[in-house]
């Protein structure tokens, strides 16, 4: 598997999605119907900064099913925006090998994604879409722990909102 990884060829398994089998099969082919999506995909998330579940439910609206014929779903998006395969590599055991198969995205688009998806993180403070009611939140540091506080409401006797850590 390591030698075929690093020699580009494909490892098995479901294509990722925009891809298809090679008839050979030992590569991956693109997928005419699927592949144009992917580069939309990443650009709605890289440059105009959308989230995974904005664009799912943009992609749902307009029709769009994964392969398996469900919407689409924020994870679905974040896997495919993770997915090194679309830079024309093949990844076994953590190690990137560039592919005989055709990239669907270019490096710089890529990257930009990948920095997009390491400042979200996944903190929720941090997320474009939040849309919390404390003014504060995701904006208050804990000097002790360095975490983000976090505003919710609070039942009962207290008439404001309460910052609570947000655990990472």
């Amino acid at each position: 598997m390591e030698r075929n990884a690093a020699a580009g060829g494909w490892l098995g398994g479901n294509p990722s999605y925009g891809y298809t089998t090679h008839p050979d099969g030992g590569h991956l082919a693109v997928n005419p119907v699927e592949a144009p999506l992917i580069p939309v995909i990443f650009n709605l998330y890289a440059r105009e900064h959308l989230g995974g579940t904005a664009i799912a439910t943009q992609l749902s609206a307009q029709g769009h099913r994964t392969r398996t014929g469900a919407p689409w779903s924020d994870r679905s998006v974040i896997t495919v925006l993770r997915n090194r395969a679309y830079l024309g590599e093949v990844t076994f055991r953590g190690v990137s090998h560039p592919s005989r198969h055709q990239p669907l995205i270019d490096p710089d688009t890529f990257n930009a994604a990948q920095q997009v998806l390491t400042l979200r993180g996944e903190d929720l403070s941090r997320r474009a879409s939040n849309a919390s009611d404390c003014l504060l939140t995701g904006l208050v540091v804990c000097d002790r722990c360095q975490k983000r506080f976090l505003g919710t409401a609070a039942p009962g006797k207290l008439p404001l909102p309460v910052l609570h850590l947000l655990q990472p």
